[in-house]
């Protein structure tokens, strides 16, 4: 199932109709749209009525932005922020004084942000590069050299290789920097929002 199937048949489930109901108010018969939602392309026209239909832009349909509304597009576009994200700090800015931005902004530009980020990053990433495969053959007649300007994650493969464990020897370092800079940017905005409580003997103290 492609992702323009999946999402028309998601949008169907939000709105809590039956395909029958969808397809009369498509103009389409009920198996044309049992077929869309099992894999079949759609014309413009009627990508044009479905997105008008779901209420969501035509470039959500078809996978080119995770934006349902065009407002959301180009905010999604550059950050990647979904609407439910978007949404709330809309929301927060008009209720509450921008009080969410300031929250994620206050994680974002920290550096246990940008090293958390990198460290999940690196993480995926193994997972990836797990599914590769090599054998003594492969590497038998490598040189220095060749090491020097070999990339990343073909020194990874090597490294799977000939030492078996590396692979839980990196997810646990991994592990652990993502949970100590996790930590850190929750002391960061424990220090930021409740400067007053040290402690907790300190908040017993104030009872």
């Amino acid at each position: 199932m492609g992702i323009f199937s999946k999402r028309i048949k998601e949008l169907r489930e939000i709105k809590g109709i039956s395909q029958k109901r969808a397809a009369e108010d498509l103009e389409i018969s009920p198996q044309n749209l049992s077929y869309y939602e099992k894999g079949r392309d759609a014309g413009y026209v009627l990508l044009m009525r479905m997105a008008k239909y779901y209420g969501v832009t035509v470039e959500y349909l078809i996978g080119a932005t995770d934006a349902k509304h065009r407002e959301n597009v180009n905010i999604n576009e550059v950050t990647g922020l979904n609407d439910l994200a978007i949404d709330i700090l809309e929301s927060s800015k008009r209720e509450k004084g921008g009080i969410a931005a300031d929250i994620a902004n206050s994680i974002i530009v920290s550096s246990a942000f940008l090293k958390l980020q990198n460290a999940v990053w690196d993480m995926s990433q193994r997972r990836e590069l797990r599914q590769r495969t090599l054998k003594i053959s492969d590497i038998k007649e490598l040189k220095i050299k060749d090491l020097q300007v070999m990339k990343n994650d073909e020194r990874y493969a090597i490294l799977q290789l000939i030492f078996p464990d590396y692979n839980l020897l990196v997810s646990a370092v991994n592990e652990r920097e993502i949970k100590d800079n996790i930590d850190t940017i929750a002391q960061l905005l424990s220090d930021k929002y409740i400067p007053e409580a040290k402690s907790f003997s300190d908040i017993v103290k104030g009872v």
